[in-house]
């Protein structure tokens, strides 16, 4: 028996988990799989997979971010390369190159992605631009200054679902980074603590996002 720990249990999410275990189960028929789904996100699903292993019961297979999620538990002796798989599959032409950086490290690799997420994306309202005369801004300086714009006429600039804001983190990352340099950091190259770049993402962040922000 495999057992699977997961938190896609809605939508799309949940057809691409299922659609994974329909095809290991015509593969291998002799093989049953305990199903551990849990309703949450990446939050819970730590928290599950830490008291698993602690307790002894870690499952076999279990949902994990990449990049550096998936570095600290390789560095703490908690998964099994699967740099064979990885080359049956020709993971480095299936993959994007920036995803297997993602995946591939440390000469192993140590997950097949599922899936490729877009979550920094941010929408305006076309009206309220046309209203004050604002654009899309296209550098960090235009976002300012809408925003600078809209707090003046009384309105809170962004508004952002709970802890799903801490992801616009990534863009920040990138600017002072750049891909090569958050590539590093996802691959615990360099350090989210000592590295000067890191912290100007952490105060670019701050200033055009965390100071602007209206959290539901």
């Amino acid at each position: 028996m495999v057992d699977i720990l997961y938190y896609w249990t809605a939508g799309r999410e949940a057809q691409s988990i299922n659609c994974l275990m329909d095809s290991f189960r015509k593969k291998y028929p002799e093989i049953s799989i305990e199903d551990r789904a849990i309703p949450g996100s990446t939050a819970e699903i730590r928290q599950l997979v830490g008291v698993a292993f602690m307790s002894g019961n870690q499952p076999e297979l279990f949902q994990v971010g990449i990049v550096y999620g998936l570095k600290t538990y390789a560095d703490a002796g908690r998964l099994t390369p699967i740099t064979d798989v990885w080359n049956e599959i020709n993971g480095n032409k299936i993959f994007p190159e920036g995803i297997a950086k993602m995946t591939v490290f440390d000469n192993e690799a140590w997950a097949v992605p599922l899936n490729i997420h877009t979550i920094n994306t941010v929408w305006y309202n076309v009206k309220v631009f046309e209203k004050y005369n604002l654009e899309e801004p296209k550098t960090w300086e235009e976002f300012k200054h809408v925003c600078s714009v809209l707090k003046e006429n009384g309105l809170e600039p962004i508004t952002a679902a709970g802890f799903w804001s801490v992801y616009a983190l990534y863009p920040f990352l990138i600017t002072t980074l750049g891909p090569e340099g958050y590539a590093a950091l996802g691959q615990g190259k360099i350090s989210f603590t000592g590295e000067e770049k890191v912290r100007e993402a952490f105060e670019l962040f701050k200033e055009m996002w965390i100071d602007n922000l209206m959290e539901n």
